[in-house]
Parts: C-alpha cells; structure tokens; sequence
C-alpha cells in the first residue's frame, strides 16, 4: 500500500552537524600535530573535495523517530559510496530508517529512482542546501514540502541561496522537529504552501 508520507532526510548538516565536527577535527589536529601538519590535511581534504564534488570525512535519531509516526523515513543523501555508508551505520542514522538508505553523487539527478524505489502520494524533504531544495520542488511540484534546516555553512551562504526560492518551511536545528507540530503540513494536502521560519506551530 503507498504511504500518504515519506519523509526524506538529508545527512550532512542536517541529521548530523557536520561543521562542528570539523571545528572540533581541526582543534584536535593541531592541538596533536601542530598547524603545519593540520594545514596540509585540510589542503588535501579540500583538493580532494574539490575534485570529487563532495565531501568525505545528535538528537536526530529522536527526530527520525517522532517522523516514523507520519509515515517511512528515507535517508537520501550525497556522497561516496565506501565513507557515506559507514558514517551513517556508525552514527546509528542506518538502524534508526531500518536501512532505508539512499546514496547518490548528485541526488537531486536521481529522483524518479527515489520515488520507484519509495513510492508515496506526497513527500517531505528536509535539507540544509536551499539549491537541492529548489531542485527537488521544480521535480515533485505540490508533491512535495521542503523544509530548510538553517545549520551548516551552506545554509548560511546568503550570496548564493539569494539566487533561489525560499523553502515551504525553515527551521533553526533540526533538533526543532522534536517538539515543534508538523501535523498541519500533512493535513492540507495539495494545498499551496507558504513560507515561514519557526511556523510549525
């Protein structure tokens, strides 16, 4: 039977607050090998990112679990093949969808394979890049609610995310879908949506 809602979580500075880790990194290796060495990491890191298109180096389990009463939750998320996969096992982001896992180089190419493998009448997206967003909305149409968790350093790059369209809905964390009401989201299906920070009251 297909589900009125599926829920689809990015990972990276959304479930997972990737910048603090790499201020945390970044202290720790300097802290144990000193600037020059910390410096020549993050310079390969950075060539490496550069050349791949992406990056390769926590209440959000509660909010997974508070989504599952909506409807399926899906990570959908960008990445390599070997690191992506590991880090969210280790991170208990695999157990908490049961292994509804998805991972793309460029997921916003992909989503015609994302609704024939999670078929649902509408979906709920949640990401920290507005580009992805506007992406999957020009894709899904009404089917869908984006949602724009204002964390992370692209979510804070005001230059480039003037150049698109807001999201349906911003939040400050993603820790806010914990006790904030999203029922009135799912309650007007094929309604127009509206713009708002802070609204999931």
């Amino acid at each position: 039977m297909t589900p009125d809602w599926v829920f689809l979580l990015d990972v990276d500075n959304t479930l997972l607050d990737n910048d603090r880790v790499i201020a945390d990194l970044k202290r720790h290796l300097k802290d144990e090998f000193g600037t020059a060495s910390a410096d020549c990491y993050w310079a390969a890191f950075e060539s490496l990112r550069t050349e791949l298109g992406y990056a390769d180096y926590l209440d959000a389990l509660d909010v997974i679990t508070r989504l599952a009463r909506f409807g399926p939750t899906v990570i959908l998320t960008d990445g390599d093949v070997v690191f992506q996969p590991r880090k969210v096992k280790r991170s208990g982001l695999w157990d908490a969808v049961d292994g509804r896992v998805l991972i793309y180089v460029h997921k916003e190419q992909q989503l015609a394979a994302v609704q024939d493998q999670y078929p649902a009448r509408r979906y709920v997206v949640i990401d920290d890049k507005l580009r992805l967003l506007t992406a999957i909305k020009q894709f899904w149409g009404e089917r869908v609610v984006t949602v724009f968790p204002h964390q992370g350093h692209y979510a804070f790059d005001s230059a480039a995310n003037t150049a698109y369209p807001p999201a349906d809905h911003a939040i400050e964390h993603i820790g806010d879908l914990n006790h904030l009401d999203i029922s009135h989201w799912l309650d007007v299906a094929g309604a127009p949506t509206h713009n708002s920070r802070q609204d999931i009251s």
